[in-house]
């Protein structure tokens, strides 16, 4: 499955780089321009070119939202056959996960929005303190606001984070597999946040440590399109190799979570035997 991915995360980049690649070759363009003729640069022409960026980043945000949503599930899929003992192939897995791949897709979403909901009630709070024109009131409301913020997204991320193999691997509706996750995870609440947040501070590490020096030498060499293009290969090896990582991590924890509160090592050992 890792070539799978390898495959899918550089057509992901592929795409990313064709819808913005105008866009850096405008900005490789303005950076060469001396000041005086940066100046008489036309506002217009800005503009255009911060729209022409809004437009390939959203083309290419939605290409690697389906890519990786997808790829999740089937990465997901394979690990839990992988535990006991049952090796399948890519066409075994697409037949087993494909009918789950709109809901899957919609769970994302879901998700998505929970966490921008709650990003977008501190914002309003804080600006509602920032509008009351009391600066003490503002400082130390924002302090608190930021906290909470903090806190809600890690419950949310940490009651959630069972939802995507809940609804692979029992084949269930969006929100029974975000009740699935409540009930599994809420019971383990430190254990699975702890292993999570362990997890993905790995991963950041190993995406920095492949991604980094492929980007310092597009930097050192000074065009900006380069740069942008050394970035996208780094970026496109570190998702290669962490995707899979992350993928088959959360797996293991939904089946260690299972193990522990439903005794589900009985039923491995059972499908274990029969495969």
């Amino acid at each position: 499955m890792f070539v799978l991915s390898a495959v899918l995360v550089a057509l992901a980049t592929l795409v990313q780089g064709i819808a913005t690649w105008g866009v850096f070759e405008d900005l490789n363009a303005l950076v060469g321009m001396d000041p005086e003729t940066l100046q008489n640069v036309a506002t217009s022409s800005l503009l255009a070119t911060l729209q022409s960026a809004l437009l390939g980043y959203t083309i290419s945000g939605l290409v690697s939202f389906l890519i990786t949503t997808i790829l999740n599930g089937l990465l997901i899929h394979a690990v839990s056959q992988a535990v006991i003992g049952r090796k399948m192939s890519l066409e075994e897995v697409w037949h087993a996960t494909k009918r789950q791949i709109p809901r899957l897709l919609a769970l994302s979403l879901v998700v998505s929005l929970l966490l921008i909901l709650v990003a977008g009630l501190s914002v309003g709070i804080i600006v509602l303190l920032a509008l009351s024109g009391s600066t003490a009131l503002m400082a130390l409301g924002t302090v608190v606001m930021l906290l909470v913020l903090l806190v809600s997204m890690l419950a949310v991320v940490t009651l959630t984070v069972l939802a995507t193999p809940a609804l692979v691997l029992e084949q269930s509706k969006v929100f029974t597999a975000l009740r699935r996750s409540f009930l599994l995870t809420r019971k383990m609440f430190w254990r699975v946040l702890g292993i999570y947040l362990l997890t993905a501070l790995l991963v950041g590490l190993l995406g920095s440590v492949i991604s980094y020096p492929v980007t310092m030498i597009g930097q050192v060499l000074g065009s900006v399109t380069f740069s942008y293009v050394l970035t996208l290969v780094g970026s496109a090896i570190s998702l290669a190799v962490t995707t899979p990582f992350m993928a088959a991590v959360t797996a293991l924890l939904y089946i260690d979570v299972r193990i522990r509160l439903e005794a589900l090592d009985v039923e491995l050992a059972r499908a274990a035997q029969e495969a």
